[in-house]
């Protein structure tokens, strides 16, 4: 089961979602390989901004689930079905779903999930967030959305003491899914091949 402490925050505050940015090669320097690492880098950040684009498509609800889908898949709450669970929607006090970082369910990880198409995440909904899990007795929780977080939002996630905040935001949340397969299906694979050395020794 991974560790906590191994969920990693995002500090893209100021940026886009996803960064568009024309990456260049020089086909008379790079080599084919360089060429090709560039290409498939091209390629990833074109998805993940397509999968952003279906998930701000899509509701709320389905992009709760798909939260929730995505940490199981990175392996919390993996050794049972009910380790993971939605809410629910009115009345949830700012919690979007509950996973389980044990078999028995004595230590739980509280997430909130943001579906914005455009707006940043404020400092306000992260303390209402910490206010939620105070609420409950918890000290862990994870913030995602599609969007990005502004720094004062940043700042009091990092500022909060007894609750312990970690932030996604899109470009991660993309990045994460492709990872681990969600949303994403492999359209090709390329065999690369080269000499073997060891066939040719006398």
């Amino acid at each position: 089961m991974p560790e906590y402490k191994e969920w990693v925050k995002t500090f893209n505050q100021d940026s886009d979602p996803i960064e568009e940015k024309n990456i260049e090669t020089n086909s008379a320097t790079d080599t084919p390989e360089e060429i090709l690492a560039t290409t498939i880098e091209s390629l990833k950040k074109q998805l993940a901004s397509d999968l952003l684009d279906k998930l701000k498509e899509n509701s709320f609800t389905y992009f709760e689930n798909f939260v929730i889908e995505l940490l199981h898949k990175m392996g919390y709450g993996n050794f049972r079905e009910d380790a993971k669970q939605i809410t629910g929607m009115t009345g949830d006090n700012g919690i979007d779903g509950v996973i389980s970082q044990d078999r028995l369910g004595l230590e739980n990880v509280y997430i909130q999930a943001k579906r914005f198409t455009d707006n940043s995440v404020g400092s306000t909904d992260i303390r209402n967030f910490i206010g939620s899990l105070a609420l409950k007795g918890v000290n862990k929780g994870v913030f995602l959305t599609t969007s990005r977080f502004s720094k004062s939002a940043i700042q009091t996630a990092e500022d909060s003491k007894q609750q312990k905040i970690i932030l996604i935001d899109g470009q991660q949340l993309a990045n994460l899914a492709i990872e681990y397969n969600l949303g994403v299906q492999t359209q090709k694979t390329i065999e690369i091949k080269k000499i073997d050395i060891d066939y040719f020794e006398e």
